[in-house]
């Protein structure tokens, strides 16, 4: 089944640093609660 929103945000940035095209935008967290959020957002900066 599709999930129209993505997945957890851990695995949009996971996505984007291993896309070797550069093409994944993480964007921004669609579940504020989500653990570790803090980190992800940094991790995430570099692609944005």
């Amino acid at each position: 089944m599709l999930n129209p929103r993505g997945g957890p945000y851990r695995d949009i940035v996971r996505a984007a640093e291993k896309c070797t095209a550069g093409i994944i935008h993480p964007g921004t967290p669609f579940n504020p609660n989500e653990p570790g959020l803090d980190k992800l957002i940094q991790r995430a900066q570099k692609y944005q």
